[in-house]
């Protein structure tokens, strides 16, 4: 060999010689084989295998006596038992060797304790059944400190971060922990609080500032001193001088020693002592807001009564008002009627019927008037009842169907053959009302009535080509005296009731009212009203056709009226007509006619409220009863009640409405003599 080679070969040859035989002469130091187990364990790491454990040749009582001296008799007697009831096993015989399951289940036991590595360590070594190596007790001690430290750490960041404030005294009843917190409660000098400083200091301390209520001061501390020694639970709430309030709660620690807590409560104290000063003042509240509903109440009742004052006089002022100024618009349009045209002027015979026309427009505004007031006091009752709407609607078409004629219109009608439940009266009066408003705002094209079906309600409908009328003002119009100006060309203004009392009358049936328009093409008024039973309609009564007028001619009429005015202008109409009439204003004065003996009325017209409360009614019995025969009689009134109705239909009579309207009184007269 080269000699770079040769010697190489030599240096290295000896240095191992060297090295092997002085580790074999010499053993290794303390460092040595803590380094060594170092590098066994980091060399097996966490990810490794987990490893066997040694030879077991310990028993059962071996394992429970090493795990007592860690965790206590009670908790480990208490964690076999727990071992023994999982695995199925009754009892652990303390002599039985320990399997590997069970030195498994140790080990987790220590761990909890010491760590895993201090854990493995210990049973490992006891297992083996010898005694622990230097190394593996500076590796012990290593990893319990640290894992007191750790836990030291901890719980002072636990206590640093508790809201209350903490302190903790050993046996001796010196000061071994506490928080920032507490040190901040009691406002404490720098320094003051230490490790090992007796907690008598503080409590004397705090005693000497009036934290603690006390004449005597070395009294109260040697108290709390001696409730601290006996190991007592307590809780109680101390006030600073500064206003504030603490809870302060105190409880033994096993060995000895005592940790208190002290909490702030003194937001919670005074919210407390508010909520118990409302609940001292919520008696007085009661009574004074009860005193202020009782007035207000006293307050209430007074405007009712004034209300219901006020209701009363206006339905007298409304009746009293009615009755008044029918009975002079009867008379003037009897009197008109009875003119005899022919003979006049052509001047004159217009001035006649102009005038003849306003009293027909006075009519219609007091009748809506007081239709509105029958409606707004309840006063107008619905008589529901199950009839063909063909009843109702044949008689309007005839009516309106000339009206339109005169105006250039055409009216059509359209599946209206279905029977109702409804009041046929009040069920026409709003028909009548849709007619008559489209009519006058229509002036050209046609008006249609007809009926739609949906479901178990019929909608009446009445279509019109007019202008129509605008979204935002569909709901003015069924106001009382509100009319579309705009929409009214000046040949005719209407009065502004009937769309008022269409609604009226819908809501007190129960029947809904529905509008729609489209301006510059039309409008459509309709009322939904339930399908009727065609087995409950009632047979219609025969037609009465209205005889000509030559059969009044020289028939005798008793005609008994106390408004002198009223009396004149039928007897004039009658007269005009070729009756032969006998007018008396009394009950006096009839009854001295019929005792003269003249012959008897072939009909009689008889007012229903008579001078002196007498009753019309009563007078027409009582002559029929003097004469021994019953005449066809006709109760002429302005009582527009439902009682006057019902009074006339029980006596057999037919009635008629004061302003009385000729056509309908002649009418009349020839049904009753027929």
């Amino acid at each position: 060999m080269d000699p770079l080679t040769h010697g190489v070969l030599w240096s290295l040859s000896l240095n191992l010689a060297f090295y092997v035989g002085v580790s074999l002469l010499r053993s290794p130091g303390l460092r040595e084989r803590l380094q060594a187990a170092k590098f066994l364990d980091d060399a097996v790491g966490p990810e490794a295998p987990k490893r066997s454990l040694p030879r077991i040749s310990a028993t059962i009582g071996d394992l429970q006596e090493l795990v007592e001296r860690f965790l206590g008799a009670e908790r480990t007697t208490l964690s076999f038992a727990e071992y023994a009831s999982r695995v199925g096993r009754g009892a652990l015989d303390r002599g039985d060797h320990a399997d590997p399951e069970f030195a498994r289940f140790v080990e987790h036991l220590l761990a909890g304790v010491l760590g895993t590595s201090s854990a493995r360590l210990v049973l490992a070594t006891t297992l083996r059944g010898r005694d622990m190596q230097p190394e593996d007790v500076v590796r012990l001690l290593d990893e319990t400190s640290h894992a007191i430290q750790f836990n030291r750490e901890l719980l002072r960041a636990a206590l640093e971060n508790l809201s209350q404030g903490v302190s903790v005294v050993d046996a001796d009843l010196c000061l071994v922990a506490w928080n920032q917190r507490y040190q901040q409660l009691f406002e404490y000098p720098d320094g003051m609080v230490a490790v090992g400083r007796p907690i008598e200091d503080l409590i004397r301390y705090n005693a000497k500032r009036g934290w603690v209520v006390s004449a005597d001061v070395d009294a109260a501390v040697a108290r709390r001193l001696a409730h601290m020694r006996a190991g007592k639970a307590h809780s109680h709430e101390r006030e600073l001088p500064d206003g504030k309030v603490l809870e302060i709660l105190g409880n033994p620690m096993p060995g000895g020693g005592f940790v208190t807590s002290y909490s702030d409560v003194t937001a919670y104290k005074r919210a407390q002592r508010a909520l118990q000063e409302a609940n001292e003042t919520l008696e007085d509240r009661v009574v004074q807001r009860t005193g202020e509903l009782t007035a207000l109440n006293c307050e209430l009742a007074e405007a009712k009564i004034s209300a219901d004052k006020a209701n009363e006089a206006k339905t007298r002022f409304l009746a009293t008002a009615s009755h008044d100024l029918v009975q002079p618009m009867t008379a003037a349009r009897l009197f008109i009627s009875s003119v005899d045209r022919s003979q006049l002027l052509p001047s004159s015979a217009a001035l006649v019927g102009q005038a003849e026309a306003a009293l027909v427009a006075a009519e219609n505004l007091l009748g809506g008037l007081l239709d509105i007031s029958r409606l707004d006091a309840g006063a107008q009752e619905a008589r529901l009842e199950h009839f063909a709407l063909a009843q109702v609607v044949k008689p309007l078409a005839a009516e309106f169907t000339v009206i339109a004629r005169d105006r250039g219109l055409q009216l059509r009608t359209a599946n209206y053959e279905h029977v109702v439940y409804s009041d046929p009266q009040l069920l026409r009066r709003v028909l009548q009302n849709f007619l008559s408003n489209s009519m006058r705002y229509t002036r050209r094209g046609s008006v249609l009535l007809g009926c739609r079906r949906r479901g178990d309600a019929l909608y009446i409908e009445v279509w019109d080509s007019g202008r129509g009328i605008p979204e935002e003002k569909q709901r003015e119009i069924f106001e009382e005296f509100r009319r579309l100006d705009d929409y009214d060309d000046g040949q005719e203004r209407g009065l502004g009731l009937g769309l008022a009392i269409a609604d009226r009358i819908a809501k007190m049936l129960g029947h809904p009212l529905l509008v729609r328009s489209w301006p510059g093409r039309g409008s459509v008024f309709a009322i939904c009203v339930p399908i009727g039973d065609q087995a409950a309609v009632s047979l219609p009564r025969p037609a009465v056709h209205d005889l000509a007028e030559s059969r009044l001619a020289g028939r005798r009429v008793l005609c008994i009226e106390n408004e002198p005015a009223v009396l004149a202008g039928i007897e004039a109409l009658l007269l005009s007509w070729g009756c032969h009439t006998v007018a008396v204003r009394d009950r006096e004065a009839a009854m001295n006619w019929v005792r003269k003996g003249e012959a008897v009325p072939d009909v009689m017209l008889v007012d229903y409220h008579l001078d002196r409360g007498d009753s019309g009614l009563d007078l027409a019995e009582e002559m029929q009863g003097l004469w021994g025969s019953r005449l066809p009689s006709i109760v002429i009134t302005a009582d527009h009640t439902q009682s006057a109705q019902t009074a006339a239909s029980a006596r057999g009579c037919q009635i008629l409405r004061k302003p009385v309207k000729p056509a309908a009184l002649r009418a009349v007269m020839n049904s009753v003599l027929a």
